[in-house]
């Protein structure tokens, strides 16, 4: 690669392509092959989505009752519902148990992933004085986008 050419988050771009690409304005998502990566096992892909995303929750906070069983579960255990949520967004079984903050970094990644409109401060907020019902909502929301199992 030459000193003028530059820096892409996609490899394999030809000199102009991101120019382009970026004048366009599109969404583009590079196809997962062997070759993207392959030394650390990861595949490429352009997220084009709004910082501050697009949607509201699909529930409010205090719709707990909406999933009985859910409520009851967070009641009686809610670190086992942590964990649970926890492997559903990709992190680490264990991660809810260890981890400071926990609750927090999955609502912020939840609502990343999902294009929900928040804020990093709304997040702690939510999680420092509702957590169970933050819980709650989580678990509703992830059944809702189909991520992980139900």
């Amino acid at each position: 690669m030459s000193d003028k050419e530059p820096i892409t988050s996609q490899p394999g771009l030809k000199k102009g392509e991101y120019e382009r690409l970026e004048s366009e304005q599109t969404t583009v998502t590079a196809q997962p092959t062997s070759q993207h990566y392959s030394k650390f096992g990861m595949d490429t892909v352009l997220l084009t989505t709004s910082v501050d995303g697009n949607r509201d929750w699909t529930s409010g906070l205090f719709d707990c009752m909406q999933d009985k069983m859910n409520c009851a579960l967070v009641c009686f255990c809610a670190p086992c519902v942590q964990c649970h949520l926890g492997t559903r967004i990709g992190e680490c079984l264990c991660m809810p148990l260890f981890v400071q903050g926990a609750l927090l970094t999955m609502r912020t990644r939840l609502r990343t992933l999902g294009g929900i409109q928040g804020s990093i401060c709304n997040d702690c907020l939510v999680t420092a004085l509702c957590g169970p019902c933050a819980l709650c909502q989580m678990k509703r929301e992830l059944d809702v986008m189909g991520v992980g199992s139900v």
